[in-house]
């Protein structure tokens, strides 16, 4: 882990070495009035969109995955043909994924502040006091 002055992690060292990376596919059957994600699990998600409409599953699927520090790529249909509603569906799958991989690197960076950085208090030393 590469640390540099007060405990600044670099993201770039982070990502690439520990984190492995989920790829998800989001399909809309307009007909049924449903959404299906894939990728998750072995199992696809689907969630109704014809009421209201209930992301609960999702975010439960996505917090089973929390452990095991996967990054989330979500690949959503680009169509502009999409009525607003399902524009706003995807739009809200896309945040929830989203503040799901910025835990997940929270989490990463985290670090316990190593001795030789942490101030101590019996350290009579100050920078007044340097010879230089």
């Amino acid at each position: 882990m590469i640390i540099g002055p007060k405990n600044i992690i670099f993201r770039e060292f982070l990502k690439p070495h520990n984190m492995a990376n989920i790829n998800c596919t989001v399909s809309i059957i307009e007909a049924d009035s449903l959404i299906e994600i894939t990728g998750l699990s072995e199992d696809k998600l689907t969630i109704n969109v014809s009421g209201d409409i209930d992301f609960t599953p999702l975010v439960l699927k996505l917090a089973r995955l929390i452990d095991e520090e996967c990054e989330i790529t979500l690949i959503n249909p680009i169509d502009d043909a999409l009525s607003d509603k399902y524009k706003l569906v995807l739009k809200t799958v896309g945040s929830i994924f989203e503040s799901y991989n910025t835990t997940i690197i929270e989490e990463l960076e985290e670090v316990i502040e190593p001795d030789f950085l942490e101030e101590k208090d019996n350290d009579t030393q100050t920078s007044d006091d340097l010879p230089f």
